[in-house]
């Protein structure tokens, strides 16, 4: 079983330049959106950017931030009603195209998503942002099957940004797929250097290994992914398999089972019936 890491959520910065007393007034409360953004009040961050739009209606960046918002509550045609407007006051804003992105994303409007990621990329200027959007565009390309194309764009968010541990990741988990073990570790290594808290890539790391046949060195990586995160059921299902193949542990493995059916991992319990008899 494979665990993937979904598309990351692109937020854009606070800027503040603005000169005029409304524009310092609308700034602060993008601000204020901001910080509850960051601390996941949703609600609270579409209050302050909603604020901002009625003191200075042609402010783009309050648009694009409530979009933003806005799939993070899954209202994805609300987002993109924002992007809308973001994109009419400013054509070349590259936020606002990742955003109503993410809202095609959500409704699953991928060669949508796709055209606006791509938009995004032309428009960044800034390294990590246009990494991050290729990184994006990369996800969608694997949803619309063109898996080279996903590998070419994860590179790219590589090359722009070598620390970015997602990206990373992500190539990783299409070069399993491709049975290209070796190189899906190596991927994962590079992850892990960068983030050595990065469960997901533990978990990842682990099935390439068991693809190798290295049972012992995945379950240690299961071990891992789960001392980060216990409360993720695939990663004991994961284990599960491994610890299986080794009848010494295959107490262990049903009982790893067990826990993953208690977290709410639903197909640990055909493996249950079918190998803890």
């Amino acid at each position: 079983m494979k665990y993937k890491v979904k598309v990351i959520l692109f937020f854009i910065p606070l800027i503040i330049g603005s000169k005029s007393l409304r524009g310092q007034a609308d700034e602060r409360y993008i601000k204020n959106g901001d910080e509850k953004f960051n601390s996941k009040d949703f609600n609270g961050a579409i209050i302050e950017f909603t604020k901002a739009i009625e003191l200075n209606p042609k402010n783009e960046k309050a648009y694009s931030n409530r979009a933003n918002a806005k799939v993070s509550l899954r209202d994805f045609n609300g987002a993109i009603v924002d992007c809308n407007k973001a994109i009419s006051i400013n054509q070349s804003y590259a936020a606002a195209y990742n955003n109503r992105a993410l809202a095609f994303n959500g409704l699953k409007k991928y060669n949508e998503a796709l055209s606006d990621f791509t938009k995004s990329i032309e428009f960044n200027e800034k390294a990590f942002p246009k990494a991050q959007n290729y990184n994006n565009r990369g996800f969608i390309k694997e949803k619309l099957k063109d898996f080279d194309g996903a590998i070419d764009d994860y590179t790219k968010a590589i090359a722009l940004y070598p620390d970015f541990a997602l990206a990373y990741n992500n190539r990783g988990f299409l070069m399993y797929n491709r049975q290209m073990f070796t190189k899906a570790i190596t991927d994962y290594d590079l992850a892990l250097k960068i983030n050595p808290n990065y469960a997901v890539a533990y978990n990842n790391r682990g099935l390439a290994k068991a693809g190798i046949n290295k049972p012992d060195e995945a379950i240690k990586d299961y071990d891992k992914a789960i001392e980060i995160n216990p409360n993720q059921g695939l990663f004991y299902f994961n284990r599960a398999i491994s610890k299986n193949k080794n009848m010494k542990l295959k107490e262990s493995g049903c009982n790893d089972l067990k826990i993953a059916i208690k977290l709410g991992y639903e197909e640990a319990n055909r493996e249950l019936m079918m190998s803890c008899k």
